[in-house]
């Protein structure tokens, strides 16, 4: 919803973050290597 909006309306628009996306209801993660470095604090 937030990226149709920022395309829709561009000139108001400067900059998009997106946080706590997912890809549906089921996430599986590709790699446990991946998921143990996105859960670190300290990355």
């Amino acid at each position: 919803m937030a990226q149709h909006v920022a395309l829709q309306h561009a000139g108001h628009v400067r900059k998009l973050v997106l946080a706590g996306t997912t890809a549906g209801m089921l996430m599986v993660p590709g790699k446990s290597e991946a998921l143990s470095k996105m859960i670190n604090p300290r990355r």
